[in-house]
């Protein structure tokens, strides 16, 4: 129908967060473990993006693929298990409904508001500490292993923006590790 061809979904592009924990003891700080919420990152990177419009209101699914590198730093001298430093990259794949304001003037942008599901399948995952030796030299030791992390997840996203910029938020209902394992 020539009601869809003017369709620009929101999933492409590249994506700036800060990545939190959150409990029953608050927002980043979970069983005594606190993270620097400054440094405590995400990057998304949504290489392809699928629409699929299905009303003349300006309503349609959106899919697509994309990468995620979470980056989670702690705000004392502690760590998990081995590691005072977290980052796991990830593929998502999202399902999302989006809605888009009218089209008022050729080259003016639209307003556009989006929320659903996002799968997140675990790719790569490393944790690094950072220590100081009996010497006094600094020391980083890296390791890939033994962090009992989720292999397959999914987040709660809702975004809303105007043309090519947007916020956004999400909510993972899950446990960043295995249960009973983190």
């Amino acid at each position: 129908p020539s009601w869809d061809k003017d369709f620009d979904p929101h999933w492409a592009g590249f994506g700036m967060g800060f990545a939190n924990f959150s409990g029953s003891d608050g927002i980043n700080d979970v069983d005594g473990v606190s993270l620097r919420s400054g440094n405590s990152l995400e990057y998304n990177l949504n290489f392809m993006e699928f629409s699929f419009p299905f009303s003349r209101y300006r309503w349609a699914v959106v899919t697509g693929a994309g990468m995620r590198w979470s980056r989670y730093r702690l705000d004392m001298n502690a760590h998990f298990q081995d590691a005072s430093n977290l980052n796991i990259t990830s593929l998502t794949i999202p399902v999302l409904l989006e809605w888009q304001s009218p089209k008022h003037r050729r080259k003016a942008p639209r307003f556009f508001i989006s929320g659903g599901v996002v799968g997140v399948v675990k790719t790569i995952s490393s944790s690094k500490i950072v220590y100081h030796d009996a010497d006094g030299e600094k020391r980083k030791k890296k390791m890939d292993r033994g962090m009992n992390l989720r292999p397959v997840t999914m987040d709660f996203l809702f975004q809303a923006g105007v043309g090519c910029i947007g916020l956004y938020a999400k909510y993972s209902p899950f446990g960043l590790f295995e249960k009973d394992k983190g």
